[in-house]
């Protein structure tokens, strides 16, 4: 069926409309870590900026689960799909807060709660393989995916790769910082805190790249439904 006028300016505006909220959202997230960055100097691990991941997190979870549910209940959509990426989503915001669990718990408790959220995402997809497979194609076909798939491997490897204490030595295996800062280190070789400019930078390049990856996920889930239209193909209008 052919596009009429109407559709093609509904389906523009709210292309245009996902695509301002989805800058705004990356706004908000440079304007968090300018604020913090000017506030105290350094983007901190237990920090707004954090936090704010924290949030993202459990909202892409939380979405995915919402979606899983009345793909679920339709009977037809990539549902256990959507499963499955909230208890990734999910896990990934259990491991943002491992020093909550430490302290709540014990050193490394994290881990354990990881573990049974790991649990639960194998018997999940292992239940039913062949149902798995065929929503996983389905999933991997349609506008999700690519998002999903971006901010993952930006949050998984790039963030963490950029965040590697190698790279930052480097950086700052420079004479003039070096030559600085030597008189200064305690006996066990560490920089007070206060002047660790090496942890400050690194910790502020690291969580920023985090905090844009883990709004691709929020988007991945989120922006599809928003962009659906009655033009959409039977998938499409399933899963929204």
């Amino acid at each position: 069926m052919e596009a009429t006028p109407r559709n093609v300016r509904n389906r523009l505006l709210r292309t245009a409309g996902a695509s301002a909220l989805f800058a705004a959202l990356v706004a908000a997230a440079a304007l968090a870590v300018m604020s913090e960055a000017a506030r105290s100097g350094n983007v901190a691990e237990n920090g707004p900026v954090e936090f704010t991941q924290l949030g993202v997190l459990v909202a892409t979870a939380l979405v995915f689960g919402l979606r899983a549910r009345a793909a679920a209940r339709a009977g037809s959509g990539p549902g256990l799909a959507f499963a499955l990426c909230g208890l990734a989503v999910l896990a990934m915001a259990v491991r943002e807060l491992d020093g909550f669990f430490d302290k709540l718990l014990f050193h490394g408790a994290w881990a354990v709660v990881d573990g049974a959220v790991l649990a639960a995402f194998l018997v999940l997809a292992l239940r039913r393989p062949s149902r798995t497979a065929r929503d996983l194609a389905d999933f991997a076909a349609g506008p999700e995916c690519p998002l999903f798939v971006a901010g993952l491997v930006l949050a998984v490897l790039f963030a963490q790769g950029i965040g590697s204490k190698m790279v930052w030595r480097h950086v700052f295996d420079v004479p003039f910082w070096t030559e600085a800062v030597e008189p200064l280190r305690t006996p066990e070789g560490e920089l007070p805190g206060e002047i660790d400019v090496f942890r400050h930078v690194k910790n502020t390049v690291e969580e920023s790249f985090e905090l844009v990856s883990y709004l691709l996920l929020l988007a991945s889930a989120a922006l599809p439904p928003a962009l659906a239209s009655r033009l959409a193909g039977p998938r499409d209008r399933q899963t929204v």
